[in-house]
């Protein structure tokens, strides 16, 4: 199922949850007692969103995929954004991001609801991913 998006709003929601992800991560002992759970909602969210900015960028009549899966909406892209995404990843972070997909793919849904289930999440990851996609947006642009 599609939606039809506005890519300037898309990029800066995308990027105002990057910078409150950021902010949880300022102090470490705050990270630790607490904030972890807002960090990784908001990054993991900030992901979602700047994936669906490309998908709104690239389509003709701006439409996104829906949901939440941060493998599946990364799986929808064309190859070469995939590439260029993945090389700008690597050189941030040495986790193969095949793995950290794997591993984080539902983190914006399981993070909400964590009190549920145990949680993990590779933090260099999530935020190298998160930047990888900003970057490869602005170079869109």
């Amino acid at each position: 199922v599609s939606m039809v998006g506005d890519y300037q709003v898309c990029i800066d929601e995308a990027t105002a949850f990057l910078n409150v992800a950021k902010l949880c991560t300022d102090d470490i002992s705050g990270f630790l007692l607490g904030k972890m759970y807002p960090f990784v909602v908001n990054v993991s969210f900030s992901c979602e969103l700047f994936i669906k900015a490309i998908m709104i960028k690239q389509s003709p009549t701006q439409e996104f995929s829906r949901g939440h899966d941060l493998g599946q909406l990364f799986n929808t892209l064309d190859d070469k954004d995939k590439a260029a995404i993945r090389s700008a990843y690597k050189e941030k972070c040495s986790k193969p991001l095949d793995e950290l997909l794997d591993e984080s793919s539902k983190a914006f849904k399981d993070w909400r609801y964590a009190l549920e289930k145990g949680v993990s999440i590779c933090v260099t990851g999530i935020i190298a991913f998160a930047e990888a996609l900003q970057e490869y947006n602005k170079a869109m642009e």
